[in-house]
């Protein structure tokens, strides 16, 4: 998540794409009323476990948004290619999730007032066993977002309930996010974060999770990005690896 700051030097009659792209988060902001936008990219991972095979996770990532008010802005996102690797070699289609982003507050400038969302989301079952968990999950997260001149200021604050098979039921997962971005030049979007999410199996771990990322915008609709992902306490992948583009279309 890195939010690329205006420029009048690229003109003012439209924003810059501002992206949830690259890393865990999920920016504040919305995509313009009317506006249609892409979000792709690849994402690997591996992930040593005690006693079993080192697990290897690519995927396609995909985010379609599409801005439906000035408020309010409907999202598909999901992995259209899984490729899973532990012991066993799997490839398939991921899950899919429908949600929207809905503005509660926007910033106002010079002032402490930050910019605050709600993004609830429904996983739709579609990756097979052992890519998905076959069940459909929900999740809402809470958005908060403070810019003061090229320094963004970003938190998440999500709650899932999670599908489980032995016993069957619900397990409620948590994942917060914090962020810091800085626009380094006009184009050029640096960034960072600390992640918290606890466990979505009962046998599981909860993990902290630490990332730094760029985004490059190559025009005003045209982003390119990528970021580095570790874990530094608890389960999660050694290493996870992201890049990727955006691209938005006017009506």
């Amino acid at each position: 998540m890195l939010v690329l700051g205006a420029s009048p030097a690229l003109g003012q009659e439209r924003p810059p794409i501002n992206t949830d792209r690259p890393g865990v988060g999920t920016s504040a902001e919305l995509v313009p009323r009317g506006a249609l936008q892409f979000e792709n990219g690849l994402d690997y991972q591996r992930e040593r476990k005690g006693g079993e095979p080192t697990e290897h996770r690519g995927a396609v990532a995909l985010s379609i948004r599409y801005g439906l008010l000035d408020s309010l802005e409907l999202r598909l996102d999901g992995e259209p290619v899984v490729t899973l690797q532990n012991g066993e070699h799997v490839t398939d289609v991921g899950d899919f999730a429908l949600g929207v982003k809905w503005r509660l507050l926007e910033a106002v400038d010079s002032t402490l007032i930050p910019t605050l969302a709600l993004c609830p989301s429904v996983k739709l079952p579609t990756a097979p066993d052992p890519i998905g968990n076959e069940r459909v999950d929900a999740t809402v997260t809470g958005l908060a977002a403070w810019q003061a001149g090229p320094i963004g200021v970003g938190l998440n604050a999500g709650l899932s309930a999670v599908a489980q098979h032995r016993p069957a039921g619900y397990l409620l997962a948590t994942l917060l996010v914090a962020s810091v971005t800085a626009n380094v030049s006009e184009r050029v979007t640096v960034g960072g974060s600390i992640s918290y999410a606890s466990r979505t199996e009962r046998d599981g771990h909860d993990g902290v999770s630490a990332t730094v990322g760029i985004s490059w915008l190559l025009t005003r609709d045209l982003a390119i990005d990528g970021a580095v992902i570790t874990t530094l306490w608890g389960r999660g992948p050694d290493v996870r690896l992201q890049t990727g583009f955006s691209v938005r279309f006017w009506p």
